[in-house]
C-alpha cells in the first residue's frame, strides 16, 4: 500500500487555481516522442480542467488525444506529456477533494472522461481508481 502525504483540506483546489500562465515554447531537445524544435504547449491545470469540462457525458478520450487537442487549441504542435500528466492529477485530486467537501458529482470536473482506472495517472491518485471505473460505467451507453 502506498503511503500518501497528508495535505490541507483545499490543497489540490489551490493548486488548480494557481495563477501561472500557460506557455508555448520551442522544445529544446528530443524527449517522450517530442522532437527538438517543435512548438510545445506547457499547459496549466486550469486549461486542462476547462477542456475536460467540455467533454460530453459518455465520451472518453485518452491523455494522448487530450494533449493533441490542447496543442491545436493553443497553436502548438505538441503538448508536454509530463506537465499535462501533472495537470491531470491536480484536476482529479481537486475534483475528489471538492466531492469530499460535499460538492455534487455533476458539479465537479469529470476527470474520469480522460483518466482510465488502469492509467499511470490513476495509480498516483490518493483515492481508489475503482471510483473512475464506476463513473465510466455510469456514463457508458446502455448503463441503466
Amino acid at each position: 500500500m502506498k503511503k500518501l502525504k497528508s495535505h490541507g483540506p483545499r490543497y489540490w483546489r489551490e493548486k488548480l487555481a494557481g495563477g501561472r500562465a500557460h506557455e508555448v515554447k520551442v522544445a529544446p531537445k528530443r524527449f517522450a516522442g517530442i522532437q527538438a524544435g517543435q512548438l510545445m504547449l506547457i499547459p496549466t491545470p486550469a486549461i486542462v480542467d476547462r477542456y475536460i469540462r467540455s467533454v460530453r457525458p459518455g465520451r472518453f478520450i485518452d491523455s494522448v488525444g487530450l494533449r493533441a487537442r490542447l496543442a491545436k487549441r493553443y497553436q502548438a504542435e505538441v503538448s508536454c506529456p509530463l506537465v499535462t500528466g501533472i495537470c491531470l492529477r491536480i484536476v482529479a485530486e481537486a475534483a475528489y477533494e471538492a466531492m469530499n467537501d460535499g460538492v455534487p458529482l455533476d458539479k465537479v470536473t469529470p476527470f474520469w472522461r480522460v483518466i482510465d482506472e488502469y492509467s499511470t495517472t490513476a495509480g498516483k491518485l490518493s483515492f481508489d481508481s475503482r471510483f473512475i471505473k464506476v463513473q465510466r460505467e455510469r456514463e457508458s451507453p446502455g448503463f441503466d
